[in-house]
């Protein structure tokens, strides 16, 4: 083959066929280093870079000589620093072990890979969006010695690690360096030639060695399986180009496909074929039209080869600039997807060489890249002459093509999951031009060439009594939708409550597959009405292809419902006509999902009425949208922060605030009103009957009747279990918000469970009765005698629910403050029952540490006495610590009024069960394990901790509970009188998970950095940083974390030790504890429950069950 570059000698080799014992080049390998001899100083490729703090990108040039010399330097590297592990083959031979690559998208990449094939280990590429389960799997099944990761996946790689749990041995981590560094190095240090002799003799296994390269499938059917690749498969790369006369080699381009998967290696093989030189995106930078348009017109690229969005996003680029750009090139290279057919032939017309690219990680490419002539037809790909490519018709129902190939190295044919239709048009031109038309595996690709299967939701779905046929839609769309027939009987059930039915199993489907296969919400499903059907084969089964045609503008309009939703908010102006209706409007039209209560959203807090942290980013984005677009984006910033939903969580205190224009913060000088005006709200009744005098005996426990609320959450579920034991109390209420998926006992034994709590009772034992109630309705939303009858029996409450939320303002915990007045109203109610005057029901509110996070003895390391406090500057400054601390004062004041014997019980840090080590993850020990993981470094701290264990924290509560009048207080401290220094656990967890140990500055400022960067890790389960605000996460560990772990903060628990014999015979938290604890996060992990990645968790803000202080 002749040279199509000037001064380019083409290697030659047909990858076709094995190669003969005398072929100089067998394997890439030799690809490089005939090119480094032959081609020394023409460009590989060139490396763009983002320069730092500007928006302008430079070039870094690499000739083949450069890519050689730096290959022979990470060879190098290599051998200095990871350590070889080998096994013994079938045949008695001494086989390399794979090494992982876990690197981003650069030359660096391609450094190592070569690196690897010339010193004849497997090299197992990863991608970077894979989960931590699913690299962990692959891991295992190729039994990899070692992981080579970047520093942004260096956590990511951690996590990996640090849950393994197979019977190989867990590999190593090495931490890459960059391909400045190789390129130095063998710069400066060597003197030689442009082609050295130090390149060491490839390792070639003969043309049956398929352990060279080792890709992996998307996994979106389960976990993602190794593919085993040969030296050949990797060279068929390179011959995926026309004939000479179309001149493919002429000019350079630029390449978007990943390097970390197989459609990534078309552009270095050309490279190294042929001289096509290729342009590499910046590293960590999403491409997107701008990027890439860019790097068009900086490098004078004259092609591109990229994805289906990418050129959707350049089409669209105001003025047409984009549309002119493509439609200059020679050609426009298009894989991982087909083109919508409108933009297609738009782009066509515009004189936009469309080609496109068809293959599959199995078998490598299978079309051909070429500059088109003037009757191309931009819906075929030209099929590849040279590969051993068989076409089998079928002609039932409709002529169709189906396609199977023998991949190089392979001895068995592999069958093509798709069928083809052939191009009639282009029959008199040489070759075969095709178009898929459909998967056989029903395998959906999305618009940026993800691949979901619709198995596991379709199969849930009509799994259903009311559902006839499921049908996952979404080829070419950025999601998925669905197509749902019901039965006869179910169709006359209503659409919006049928969606509502169905919701709960697409929610439980949705654990299980990949956050991109998941469906969003209901307004992406269609539900078909009356006599409508899906199409079916005469055997019944759905025709897809059929079944979307026939509904396509069902599809389409349910599409454009869901496109617009981020454009809807510009046509609404909040400031005509009544605010707070319009905020209505929004909300309802758009976030709130079908299920969800519509009563009362105008004045009710929406936290509590079920709004999780999506939906508040959500409607906080509508409604920043809606005053940018009639006050500007300038007034926007100002009236709607990042915090608006959070300081305002009524639609009524969110048009107050715009009305009224005024800031969200609070001045020193009006806190103590705040918490007076509080105090007035809550803490008086209407009318306050007489009431006896504070020497009202209580009942000590004998026939005790106890209300708990919070029974499900880590310290109720041990309080409740210690209740069931004791045998002096008759009976307890568990008061508990209603859930729609389990009754409360089915709950209940759950919660236990998980959480380590012994649960002995039956459905039928009397002795624990579950009320679900509606805490924010007047009496708990009970029926009148229900209330009379519960407020007549019952002799002790422990209020231990709340909603666990650092993001929360302290507006946002007025519903807290309700419950507090709510359960003092059944003590009052019983004193006014003849003969009751003299009875005193004792009252206990779990409090937290953080109420006196801020108290001036922790500077002073002084312990912090057991006193009330009725000033917010003792608090740690969250809306969190803040409600808490008007809690207290409202039991105060309560038991001022003589309406019980009411006692706070701040609890300090408490830790998981010593039985099964089950402990919160979203609290802030967990938080920091999660957060180190995610950068690789633990924070050092100097102070000491104090953790109890949540039984014997229960154990105390309980105690408290039934102590003597005569020294029953109105405040009590609950932590692990024993302190223990951090170094302990620290070192334990340093040890665990591969973490060294940073100053806490340091550490802080890495994880800022990991944030700031705004790379894939820095998501979580696959959602951008606003929505779970890491901006809290960043405040709460510079500013909270410190404070309640890090700076002596010691409450006194003098008084709580007299009270309770548990707490005063509590010890140290031993090691194997502390292990038992990090283990059963990762267990967690596993089971798919992450760690958390920020300060706060659904679950507490979605009900009122978990107490998490």
């Amino acid at each position: 083959m002749g040279s199509l570059y000037e001064n380019f000698n083409t290697p030659v080799f047909d990858a076709s066929l094995a190669p003969p014992p005398d072929a100089t080049i067998k394997t890439a390998y030799h690809l490089v280093n005939f090119n480094a001899r032959k081609n020394a100083y023409h460009e590989f490729c060139l490396q763009a870079e983002k320069l730092p703090g500007s928006d302008q990108i430079s070039l870094v040039s690499i000739t083949h000589s450069d890519f050689e010399r730096a290959i022979v330097a990470c060879q190098s590297w290599i051998l200095g620093n990871i350590a070889s592990t080998r096994y013994s083959g079938g045949d008695g031979t001494s086989l390399n072990k794979p090494v992982a690559l876990l690197i981003e998208s650069d030359v660096s990449i391609l450094i190592y890979m070569w690196a690897l094939f010339g010193l004849g280990v497997p090299v197992l590429l990863l991608s970077i969006r894979l989960s931590p389960e699913a690299l962990r799997h692959l891991l295992s099944e190729v039994k990899a010695q070692s992981i080579i990761a970047s520093p942004r996946l260096q956590g990511l790689a951690n996590e990996v690690v640090s849950g393994w749990y197979f019977e190989n041995p867990e590999p190593a981590i090495y931490l890459r360096e960059s391909y400045q560094f190789f390129l130095n190095s063998t710069t400066t240090e060597s003197s030689s030639p442009p082609h050295s002799n130090a390149w060491p003799k490839s390792s070639y296994g003969g043309d049956s060695d398929r352990d060279v390269l080792i890709l992996h499938s998307s996994g979106t059917t389960g976990l993602p399986k190794p593919i085993r690749q040969s030296h050949r498969y990797i060279l068929n790369y390179g011959q995926c180009h026309d004939s000479p006369d179309q001149k493919t080699a002429v000019g350079r381009t630029v390449s978007t496909l990943p390097l970390f998967h197989g459609f990534g290696l078309l552009a270095p093989l050309l490279s190294l074929t042929i001289g096509k030189t290729f342009v590499i995106p910046p590293p960590n930078v999403i491409p997107s039209a701008t990027i890439v348009t860019a790097l068009l017109k900086s490098s004078s690229a004259r092609s591109l080869i990229t994805v289906p969005s990418i050129i959707e996003e350049i089409h669209n680029l105001p003025n047409n600039e984009g549309t002119g750009i493509l439609s200059k090139l020679d050609f426009v290279g298009c894989g991982g997807g087909m083109l919508k057919p409108n933009l297609g032939n738009t782009l066509a017309r515009s004189g936009a060489k469309i080609v496109n690219s068809y293959g599959c990680t199995e078998a490598g490419p299978l079309s051909v890249m070429y500059k088109p002539g003037e009757d191309h037809d931009w819906r075929y790909f030209k099929l590849r002459p040279d590969m051993p490519i068989q076409i089998h018709h079928a002609l039932d129902p409709t002529p169709q093509i189906r396609l199977t190939v023998k991949i190089p190295g392979w001895d068995d044919e592999f069958e093509l999951q798709d069928f083809f239709e052939q191009s009639h048009e282009q029959a008199n031109r040489k070759g075969i031009y095709l178009r898929p038309l459909e998967r056989t595996d029903s395998v959906i690709v999305l618009k940026n060439g993800e691949k979901v299967s619709p198995y596991v939701l379709e199969s849930l779905l009509s799994a259903r009594d009311d559902i006839k046929g499921a049908l996952v839609v979404g080829t070419g769309y950025f999601q998925l939708g669905l197509i749902i027939e019901p039965t006869e009987a179910a169709k006359k059930i209503p659409t919006d409550e049928f969606k509502t039915l169905i919701w709960e199993t697409i929610t439980q489907a949705s654990l299980s597959i990949d956050a991109h296969a998941r469906i969003t919400s209901p307004d992406a499903i269609v539900v078909l009405k009356g006599d409508e059907e899906m199409k079916r084969s005469d055997k019944g089964a759905i025709l897809p292809r059929d079944t979307m045609k026939k509904y396509d503008n069902e599809i389409k309009d349910m599409y454009s419902r869901l496109e617009g939703l981020g454009d809807s908010s510009s046509q609404i102006n909040l400031f005509e006509g009544d605010i707070e209706t319009n905020l209505k409007n929004l909300l309802m039209g758009h976030v709130w999902r079908p299920e969800q209560t519509k009563d009362q959203v105008s004045t009710e807090d929406l936290f509590e009425l079920g709004m999780d942290s999506l939906q508040s980013v959500q409607l906080r984005r509508l409604i920043f949208s809606s005053v940018a677009a009639s006050e500007g984006v300038k007034v926007a910033e100002q009236l709607v922060p990042g915090t608006f939903i959070y300081a305002n969580p009524s639609l009524s205190k969110m048009a107050e605030k715009l009305r009224n224009r005024c800031s969200e913060k609070i001045s020193i000088q009006s806190r103590d009103q705040i918490l007076a005006e509080y105090l007035r709200e809550h803490g008086n009744f209407e009318s306050v009957e007489e009431e006896t005098g504070p020497n009202s005996e209580t009942n000590l426990g004998t026939g005790a009747v106890v209300l708990l609320t919070g029974s499900t959450g880590q310290l109720g579920t041990h309080i409740l279990s210690i209740l069931i034991q004791n045998k002096s109390v008759d009976s307890i209420i568990c008061l508990n918000r209603p859930s729609s998926f389990q009754d409360g006992y089915a709950r209940q034994v759950q919660c236990s469970e998980l959480k380590g709590a012994p649960f002995p009772l039956s459905v039928q034992d009397p002795k624990v009765k579950f009320i679900e109630t509606k805490t924010n309705r007047l009496m708990f939303g009970l029926e009148p005698s229900d209330f009379r009858s519960l407020a007549s029996s019952v002799t002790h409450i422990i209020h231990a629910a709340w909603p666990m939320d650092f993001n929360r303002h302290l507006p946002s915990f007025t519903s807290q403050f309700k419950i507090i007045k709510d359960l003092a109203s059944l003590p009052r109610y019983r004193k006014s029952l003849p003969g009751q005057n003299d009875f005193a029901v004792r009252f206990l509110f779990v409090s937290s540490i953080s109420v006196i996070g801020s108290h001036s003895n922790a500077k002073l390391g002084k312990p912090i006495p057991e006193e009330s406090f009725n000033s917010f500057d003792n608090t740690v400054g969250l809306g969190y610590a803040e409600a808490k601390l008007v809690c207290e004062n409202l039991v105060q004041k309560f038991t001022e009024q003589n309406l019980f014997q009411g006692s706070v019980v701040r609890m300090g840090q408490i830790a998981g069960s010593k039985k099964n080590g089950f402990w919160n993850a979203e609290e802030h020990f967990p938080t920091m394990i999660k957060a180190s993981m995610s950068i690789g470094a633990l924070p050092e701290l100097s102070n000491s901790f104090s953790w109890i264990p949540v039984e014997d924290a229960a154990a105390t509560v309980v105690d408290i509970l039934f102590s003597k009048d005569k020294t029953f207080r109105q405040v009590y401290h609950v932590e692990n009188p024993i302190r223990q220094p951090w170094g302990t656990v620290l070192n334990i967890a340093s040890s665990k998970f591969r973490l060294p140990i940073k100053p806490y500055k340091e550490w802080l400022e890495l994880l800022r950095a990991h944030y700031a960067e705004g790379n894939e890790n820095s998501k979580v389960d696959g959602q951008d940083k606003e929505t779970y605000s890491v901006v809290a996460l960043l405040e709460f560990f510079e500013n909270v974390f410190p404070t309640m772990s890090d700076r002596g903060l010691v409450m006194s628990t003098q008084h709580a030790q007299l009270a309770s014999s548990s707490l005063a015979a509590c010890g140290a938290v031993p090691e194997d504890l502390i292990q038992k604890y990090l283990d059963a996060w990762v267990a967690a992990e596993k089971a798919g429950h992450p760690l958390p990645a920020r300060a706060s968790d659904e679950k507490g803000k979605k009900g009122d069950d978990d107490l998490n202080n």
